[in-house]
């Protein structure tokens, strides 16, 4: 489970980083990169699996989006080279008939959002970049974002290439966001922090490169606090249903009506699926661990260096 990331500005500004898998790796240097000074977007050209392969991140700003969308467009036709994939939150979508979960069409005037989806269509037509996944879902509804404000849903994430590169792509899915940028709550209070952080710690104190390194860990605890409630409220729910479990399965030795029956199996489905995230979890952070500390002058290591030495059973 090992990762490298690419981000080339350290600023409060950068909003996007392009993470690279070991598993997959751009198995020579990088021949160029480009970060845009605002933090919005970020391209890389390297080899990956022995292919030159151009790499875009891109986060749109919530104003100025076709301004952005343009020297974005222009700068990835600038410097492209070989095979061309670019993802990432683009803040508006392209078809509002099957992009958006309410029908807007009937609105008299065209909104800014409408003009946003023109000139992103019209940069991506120059380019002759396809949204993957509507062309594997062509008549498909499917979201990435919804707001509590219009209570609507939308596709506003995408992953574009060129048209050649489809035949190489079996399928694309949307999975279910555990973790989002657009939780009210945690975006806030990140937002806050960040504010406070920068305030207190002017350039004249510190290096930037000291600032930099010390902002992360104060956004690590703000998401170590709300990962800590979530392990919270999982582990209630997992004695919750172990005790409903237990109730219905002793009532159900003593009386055995067919129904409740079923309510065990629903139960104990459900308790399953629980737990098996918490193995997930655990198998990933092993993995982890291994990947961090298996080469390293660490407990790991020594402790798997220690010759074994047999224990003699014994009673007290």
């Amino acid at each position: 489970m090992g990762f490298s990331s690419f981000s080339f500005i350290i600023t409060s500004l950068t909003k996007v980083v392009i993470i690279e898998n070991h598993s997959i790796p751009l198995t020579q240097k990088l021949t160029q990169k480009y970060a845009d000074p605002e933090g919005h977007f970020i391209i890389i050209i390297g080899h990956l699996q022995n292919q030159l392969t151009t790499l875009a991140s891109v986060y749109a700003p919530n104003t100025s989006k076709q301004t952005f969308f343009r020297n974005f467009i222009n700068k990835l036709s600038e410097i492209s080279e070989g095979r061309v994939i670019v993802g990432g939150d683009f803040n508006t979508t392209l078809n509002t008939n099957v992009d958006r979960s309410q029908d807007i069409l009937d609105k008299q005037k065209t909104t800014c959002s409408d003009r946003d989806t023109k000139h992103l269509i019209h940069h991506l037509k120059d380019e002759a970049l396809v949204d993957v996944w509507r062309e594997k879902h062509p008549l498909d509804r499917d979201y990435t974002y919804y707001s509590n404000v219009h209570a609507t849903y939308s596709r506003i994430d995408f992953i574009f290439t060129k048209p050649t590169l489809l035949q190489y792509i079996h399928s694309a899915k949307i999975h279910y966001i555990t973790w989002s940028d657009h939780d009210k709550e945690i975006c806030v209070e990140i937002t806050n922090a960040l504010k406070e952080y920068f305030l207190n710690n002017t350039p004249t104190d510190t290096s930037l490169a000291i600032r930099w390194d010390a902002h992360k860990s104060v956004i690590r605890g703000i998401l170590i606090k709300h990962a800590s409630r979530i392990k919270r409220i999982k582990t209630e729910k997992i004695k919750r249903l172990s005790q409903k479990l237990h109730d219905i399965a002793t009532a159900h030795k003593k009386k055995p009506p067919p129904d409740k029956y079923r309510e065990i199996q629903d139960i104990r489905t459900l308790l399953i699926d629980t737990l098996s995230d918490k193995a997930a979890y655990a198998m990933c952070k092993t993995k982890y661990q291994y990947y961090e500390y298996s080469n390293k002058p660490h407990t790991m290591l020594a402790e798997n260096r220690e010759p074994f030495t047999p224990r003699m059973p014994y009673m007290q």
